[in-house]
Formats: C-alpha cells, sequence, structure tokens
C-alpha cells in the first residue's frame, strides 16, 4: 500500500475498523487491512480498554452494544487479558443501560475486589519502601498498584500480581536482607552462588512470603543479558522524581522513562496480552505533557526506538492515544513494524493467553532491537548465556562457570539438530521413550499442541504425595530442568492397556470433598494417588477448544489421549493401583476412561445441590467468579444436554451458574449409569464422605478390589481420620464433619434467598429429569 507523504499535515482520522478517530493533528494514513480487529467482542473490549472517553468514543460503545453482544465471550476475554476492571469501568460510565444486569454488578464487584487488593498490595509496599530507606537503600516502584495509580488514577482499573521495585547494584544483598527481616525469603533449594549468578542473568529475581504468598520482585535492571540495550540507568535515577502517591511519598521514574521501560516490557513478550498495550495507552493519556522528542532521544540512543514505535503503534492504532506526527511518521515508515502490529492483533484475535513459543519469541525480540550490530549482539547472548533455569539444575563453581556458555551453545545446537522432529528449545529431549511408560519417575506436565510434543519434570514419590495438584510448573519456575517427547514417537512405543496395575479415577462435582478422598486413599499402601494432573485437564478443554492450527487434525487429539492415560497410569514396581482424581473439567470423560481399559473402575462423588449452591455461594468463599468461568469454558457441553440445551450462559445469574454447572455434572454421572459399563461406577455422596469417612473409604477400596491385599485391609482397620486434605489448618487436627456443618449452616442462613431461587431454576429447566439424577437435591 502506498503511504501518504509524510509531509502533508490534516487532521488524521482512521477508518471505522480501528474503532476511533485519534483526535489529533497527524496525518492521515490508511490502516492496512492485516491489521483489522475481527470479532464484536474484542472490538468492544478494546473500545473499553482506556480510563477516559470523549463524546465520540462513548458514543460509538453504545452503537456497538446495540449490536448483538456475546458477554460469556466479552468477559472470558476480558479476564484472559486482565482488563476485566477497566472494562467494567468504561461500561458502567458509557452504557450502564444497555448492559444485562448480571454482567455489570459483576464487573462492578470486580472493580471494588481489585480496588481492595490493589489497596492491600499500596501499603505493603509503602511498608517495604520505608524499611528499605531506613537502612539508606532507595527504590523506585514500577508496575503494579503504582501503574494502576499513575496510568489509571484508580487502583480499581488494574489488577496486580506482585510488587517490583529497581534498586543499585550495591543494594541487592542489603535489600535482600531487610526483605527477609519482613518475612521474605529466597528460593531455599538455590545456593548463594547460584541466586548469585541468576540475579546477574535476568536483572532481578522474586522473594516470596509464605505466609501470604506475596511475591516482591527486587530488580537492579529491566533486562537480561540476552537483550542487547544500552538502558542508561544513571540518567533513570538522576531523572528520578520524588512525589506523594496516594498519601505516599514515592520516588517514581520520569514519565519519558516510564514509556520506554513499558514499552521494553511490552515488546519482551510481544505484548501478547493486552492489557499491556492499554497500560501504554493509558500513561500516554495521563501525561499529555510527554516530552516526546525526549523519548525518542533516550530510546534512540539505547537502542529500544523500535520498540517504543511498536508501542506507540498499538496504543494510537486500537486506544486511541495522542502520538505526535513526526513519531507516526517513524512508525510508518518501518515496515517491520506494521509486520508485528498485524501478528500481535492475530494473537489477540485467536484469544491466545500466553506467549509465543521461546524460540520463536526470542528470535521476534532480535528483531525488535534497534540495527544490524545490537540484533547480532542478541543473537551472540542467546546462543550462549545460559538460562537461569538450566543454572539453577547443576552447582556453580568456578570451572563450571567457564563451561556455561559452551554448555549453552552445545545445547542450541542439539535443539537445531531435533528441530524437524518438533522438540521444544531448551528442553532435554528423551532418547530412550519405552523406558519412559515403565515408572512415574518423569511426570507429563503438559502438552505442546504447536510442536505435537509433551513436556516431563522428573519427580519423586514424595512430590506426588505433597502436591495437591499436580502440574510442576511451581518446580520449573524454581528451575528444575524439562525434558521433552514428540507424540508421534512416543505413539509408537505405546503399550498395552495391560501392562501395568489398574487405572482407576475419582470424576466429581468440585467442592465436594474430593481431594479428601485422594487423600484417604494415599494412606493405603500400595495406592499411587494423582490429584488433579494438568494433562488431563488440558485435554479435556482441547477437546472443546481444538488448537486453531492446519496441522490440527481430529486423530491428533485421540493420540493425545491415547498417551496421556498411558502414562498417568503408570506405577511404581510394588504398587496395586493407580488412582487418577483429575479436576472437575474432565467429568464428561467417564466413557473414554472406561473404554480406554476394562479393568478400570470411576467413583463419582458429588454434594446434595443445596450444599453444593452453599459451597459455592457462600459468603466468606471467592468462589463466584471460578464457576462463572467453569459455566463459560462448560458452554459446548451444557448445548448437549437437552434441559439446559437453551439455557443463555451471560444471563444466568451466579445461583443458576452453579446450579447449571450442578446439573451437568448429574447428567454426565446419569449418563454413565445408564451405560454398559454402569457396573464400573460407584456414585458416593459427599455426606457420606464427610460424616462416615472411614466406612466409605472402605466402601471405595472394596468397589476398587483393593481390599484383597492383606496389608490394605489392614490398613483399612486402623484408618484415622487426617486432616492433610482437609480445611484444618494443622494436620494433627482430625477433620471436623461436625463443624463443617456448623459452617455451611450458617453459610446457607446468610443466602437462603440466593440458594432457594437458584434450587427453583434448577427444578424448572430440569423437569423430571431431576428424579433421575444420581445425587439429591438435598
Amino acid at each position: 500500500m502506498d503511504r501518504p507523504p509524510a509531509t502533508a499535515a490534516s487532521n488524521h482520522r482512521c477508518p471505522p475498523a480501528l474503532l476511533f478517530p485519534a483526535r489529533l493533528n497527524l496525518e492521515p494514513f490508511e490502516k492496512p487491512d492485516a491489521m483489522e480487529v475481527r470479532g464484536r467482542e474484542l472490538e468492544l473490549l478494546l473500545a473499553c480498554a482506556r480510563t477516559h472517553l470523549s463524546a465520540e468514543e462513548t458514543g460509538a460503545i453504545r452503537g456497538r452494544l446495540g449490536q448483538e453482544i456475546d458477554w460469556t465471550v466479552f468477559a472470558g476475554k476480558a479476564v484472559d487479558h486482565g482488563l476485566v476492571g477497566l472494562a467494567g469501568h468504561t461500561l458502567s460510565q458509557a452504557a450502564p443501560d444497555l448492559v444485562p444486569d448480571e454482567i455489570r454488578e459483576a464487573l462492578g464487584a470486580i472493580v471494588e475486589e481489585t480496588r481492595k487488593t490493589n489497596q492491600d498490595l499500596f501499603d505493603e509496599l509503602a511498608r517495604l519502601l520505608a524499611a528499605l530507606a531506613a537502612v539508606g537503600i532507595d527504590a523506585i516502584p514500577f508496575k503494579g498498584p503504582v501503574l494502576a495509580l499513575r496510568a489509571f488514577g484508580d487502583l480499581g482499573l488494574r489488577g496486580s500480581g506482585h510488587l517490583d521495585f529497581l534498586i543499585r547494584d550495591k543494594d541487592l544483598l542489603p535489600a535482600i536482607a531487610t526483605l527477609r527481616g519482613l518475612g521474605y525469603e529466597r528460593p531455599q533449594q538455590l545456593s548463594g552462588a547460584q541466586l548469585a549468578l541468576i540475579h546477574r542473568l535476568q536483572g532481578g529475581e522474586i522473594v516470596l512470603k509464605q505466609s501470604s504468598g506475596l511475591a516482591v520482585g527486587p530488580c537492579t535492571r529491566f533486562t537480561p543479558v540476552t537483550m542487547a540495550l544500552d538502558i542508561d540507568y544513571d540518567g533513570l535515577w538522576e531523572r528520578a522524581q520524588r512525589g506523594i502517591l496516594h498519601t505516599r511519598a514515592i520516588l517514581a521514574l520520569a514519565p519519558e522513562d516510564d514509556l520506554i521501560i513499558l514499552a521494553i516490557e511490552g515488546g519482551r513478550e510481544l505484548w501478547w496480552n493486552i492489557k499491556w498495550a492499554a497500560d501504554a495507552a493509558a500513561l500516554i493519556r495521563a501525561r499529555p505533557g510527554l516530552d516526546w522528542t525526549e523519548v525518542e532521544k533516550r530510546a534512540r540512543a539505547q537502542g529500544c526506538l523500535r520498540m517504543v514505535l511498536l508501542a506507540a503503534s498499538l496504543a494510537r492504532r486500537y486506544f486511541g492515544a495522542a502520538i505526535p506526527q513526526p513519531l507516526v511518521a517513524l512508525e510508518l515508515a518501518d515496515p517491520v513494524i506494521e509486520s508485528m502490529v498485524a501478528r500481535i492483533v492475530t494473537r489477540w484475535q485467536d484469544g491466545a493467553t500466553r506467549p509465543p513459543g521461546d524460540r520463536h519469541l526470542s528470535r521476534l525480540r532480535r528483531t525488535l532491537h534497534d540495527g544490524v550490530m545490537r540484533r547480532a549482539s542478541c543473537t551472540a547472548r542467546n546462543l550462549l548465556v545460559p538460562s537461569p533455569e538450566f543454572v539453577a539444575s547443576a552447582p556453580v563453581t568456578r570451572t563450571l562457570k567457564f563451561a556455561y556458555a559452551a554448555t549453552k551453545l552445545a545445547r542450541n545446537l542439539r535443539a537445531l539438530l531435533w528441530r524437524r522432529n518438533s522438540i521444544p528449545p531448551g528442553h532435554t529431549p528423551l532418547r530412550n521413550l519405552s523406558g519412559l511408560f515403565a515408572t512415574p519417575e518423569l511426570f507429563p506436565m503438559e502438552i505442546d499442541e504447536e510442536r505435537n510434543a509433551i513436556a516431563f519434570l522428573r519427580v519423586s514419590r514424595e512430590w506426588y504425595r505433597s502436591n495437591v495438584t499436580t502440574n510442576g510448573r511451581a518446580d520449573v519456575g524454581a528451575g528444575a530442568e524439562v525434558f521433552s517427547a514428540q507424540v508421534n514417537r512416543l505413539i509408537l512405543d505405546l503399550p498395552t492397556t495391560e501392562a501395568g496395575p489398574p487405572a482407576h479415577y475419582i470424576l466429581h462435582g468440585a467442592f465436594c470433598g474430593s481431594t479428601l478422598l485422594a487423600g484417604y486413599l494415599e494412606q493405603l499402601p500400595r495406592c499411587f494417588v494423582l490429584k488433579e494432573p494438568n494433562l488431563l485437564g488440558q485435554l479435556a478443554r482441547l477437546k472443546v477448544n481444538p488448537p486453531d492450527s492446519m496441522l490440527y487434525a481430529p486423530q491428533q487429539w485421540n493420540d493425545w489421549f491415547k498417551i496421556a492415560t498411558a502414562l498417568l497410569a503408570r506405577a511404581y514396581p510394588s504398587d496395586t493401583a493407580v488412582i487418577i482424581k483429575p479436576t472437575d473439567l474432565c467429568s464428561w470423560m467417564g466413557d473414554l476412561l472406561l473404554n480406554r481399559d476394562a479393568r478400570s473402575k470411576i467413583i463419582f462423588l458429588a454434594s446434595p445441590l443445596r450444599e453444593f449452591l452453599t459451597s459455592v455461594l457462600r459468603p466468606d468463599r471467592d468462589r463466584r467468579i471460578l464457576i462463572r468461568n467453569r459455566v463459560r469454558r462448560a458452554k459446548k457441553h451444557l448445548a448437549q444436554v437437552p434441559f439446559l440445551s437453551d439455557a443463555t450462559v451471560a444471563a444466568l445469574s451466579d445461583g443458576q451458574c452453579a446450579a447449571a454447572i450442578w446439573l451437568l455434572n448429574a447428567y454426565f454421572c446419569a449418563s454413565l449409569l445408564e451405560g454398559r459399563d454402569a457396573d464400573r461406577v460407584l456414585v458416593l455422596n459427599s455426606k457420606d464422605l464427610f460424616s462416615q469417612p472411614k466406612e466409605t473409604l472402605s466402601e471405595v477400596a472394596t468397589f476398587l478390589s483393593l481390599t484383597q491385599d492383606e496389608d490394605i485391609r489392614a490398613a483399612l482397620m486402623n484408618f484415622t481420620v487426617s486432616a492433610r486434605h482437609s480445611k484444618a489448618k494443622e494436620e494433627s487436627v482430625p477433620y471436623s464433619a461436625a463443624l463443617r456443618t456448623s459452617e455451611l449452616a450458617e453459610a446457607e442462613r446468610q443466602i437462603q434467598d440466593e440458594i432457594e431461587t437458584a434450587v427453583s431454576w434448577a427444578k424448572q429447566v430440569s423437569s423430571s429429569w431431576l428424579s433421575r439424577s444420581p445425587f439429591p437435591v438435598g
């Protein structure tokens, strides 16, 4: 497409596909077709992801709301991209009369909850900064609640996960010591030498407060050494401004530096999360006096001008930010920016909720560096510099430090050799795949659907016992080595289903004590129990929402399923049975699991309807958002249930959402009981598990044919109730069914009307079917 001459000045107006005009004197540039936004819900979300609206923008939002909007899709995108608070605030200002009451109220509640959480984080940040200042350490906080206030002016409009601040190199160890005195700890499994080297590689680290789960990120640089930028840290500190923010004295980056750092942060991840682009646009709007000449000058000197131009392009095109004509001209003169924007918007439209693959992302990061020399330097660093994960997996010695570069180069060359087999770079490829199916020492974490490979983690038996949910992400974050194997090679080595002990499954309706039952079974000798393996949950999601890839075929999911169930069914040599408790997302898979192995059996556990509603809706549990997300994911399954197929998910109240999920799980269970393998399904009422744990465990063990083992019979005779997987905070305190009943009764009294309304709705929609439900209403 021919561009207009860069010297012509006129009122810039974007075509309709760009949502709104940018209201400033710029060039009349047309937007390439590749960057058009497709999908009403995404268009609406981008329109709402801004802090202030003009009359024209308000009118455009109202016009879009006059079209048919799938509120479930809209809410899902808002949640996935961290824009719930901002979108809720905008809709409440622009069109409260055009948004369904339930949606508006839910969004408003999330804004208030975000505001409260951010206030707590900001108070903790102020406490940390004061403690650091008391020992003579300056710190510049960024992102998190500080960004929410500086860019959005409201703690409720941007969620925060943890606290980040910049300190000087000389202050790192004193700062860590100060944080330790406040209850924050570095990873205990790493040595001081490993931690020092990892910090040097990535410029920062995370310390965690175990009592609250709050993470704090002290950093001495904004980028890892694999990025070839020359950030002027001395200048950042000299230009930092101390002022009052939300009644607190805070040292903050100069606005121009703040924008540059945001651009670098977004460029590192190729802006796959819309929230980061909205951050940049909000900061630009909040700082109308930005010195754009200085922004360009500093970015050019530091080697990140292309990153800044990309951030400005996204902010201008999709969030209506005012960008000066000279910067727009630079942006449009660089063809890489145009292709990058198109790539980013495509990922937004495809619903990507994670960054591109590591190798792909590394290449794109190199492209965003300014100049051939910087890109070459970035390439060399990525080839030679060890990853933090590699450092964490090996002891740091003087000899090994010299070997890191050679080892990293060897790994990259190996990754290139294995590239045709789709092995993810950075993972150690497994060669003896037949041995992989012998024992569960290598845990299958997840499927890389793009590369058709499965990632593994080396674990111990104690690891399975100590994890209430098994996914391995925390271990990878702590530096554990990841292995991988290609699916089309695994399928060739797949053993017969009778090769090992049988695998049994605990399917459940959520919030019904399934983790408690798994913990009880774990106490029996020679029972190997897996609790919520991520692999099965991922398979359940992929079946409903298959990956958007030309390489994906229906048979591919079948291969994944066969391999996953074979891997999860592995046992240690002395085990009698494997018992798997997947997430409740897998409740629909009962028939498939029974068909996979004729020896498998299913325990289907659920609560009575009233008890389930109380557990979900009770005031002291934040489960309402979770159940709404669960309904959204189950939309295709609901459509297959005769009495739920007409339900409009977006219009359901919280109580109706919970009732719909209960009915769905009851329907899945009833379908199993009406099938040919009904004798391999045992229905359990959670009330029996809580009130009669020993008798219920014996019933389960008998059904699974475990009582043929003398040691298991002895363990059942001597069984004592444990609090390991209960709500009790101390393991020495036995689980109290009476206390649980009392808590539920008190909660039910508080929300009795809401529960009765949900029960009435369930009876109305399910009509006579409810009498066939395997679980009582209660």
